[in-house]
């Protein structure tokens, strides 16, 4: 399967007029990524949205490398909702991700019935697919265990 990309609206929200707006907006193209837990953003694009790193974490890669990265939060609208979801400080070569905690904040997956939808394209020549071929509105469930008596 090849990458699923989107466009992000980031910012800082503002109240104006009784109505929550962006300032300091920006768009940025990400892959998303099912397998990373945060999004990792280039640190200069979250400068520009005012982003302050909070704390490090320390991560294991897919490749099995361990890094440290600074961690904050951002506003950003994907596919059109709007949520606050933690991000990663991308350094220098790090990929701008979309990670799952953010996908399930807004509630959509990667639709796993359209798998030729997603090709695998050089960068340099790839285009954001329309997302309503790539992502889906997710399911909400909770879990019960079976002690719970439900």
């Amino acid at each position: 399967m090849g990458a699923v990309l989107v466009r992000l609206i980031l910012g800082q929200v503002e109240r104006r007029n009784g109505d929550l707006e962006f300032s300091k907006r920006t768009e940025v193209e990400a892959q998303v990524d099912t397998g990373a837990t945060f999004s990792c953003l280039p640190s200069k694009t979250l400068s520009i949205c005012d982003v302050v790193p909070e704390r490090a974490v320390a991560l294991k890669l897919a490749d099995g490398r361990e890094v440290e990265r600074k961690l904050g939060h951002i506003w950003m609208v994907v596919e059109g909702v709007r949520v606050h979801t933690p991000v990663l400080f991308g350094e220098p070569g790090d990929p701008s991700l979309l990670g799952l905690l953010a996908l399930e904040e807004a509630n959509l997956m990667v639709d796993p019935a359209r798998p030729q939808d997603v090709e695998a394209v050089p960068e340099a020549t790839r285009k954001v697919a329309p997302a309503s071929r790539r992502l889906i509105r997710g399911t909400a469930y909770t879990h019960y265990s079976s002690t719970s008596g439900l």
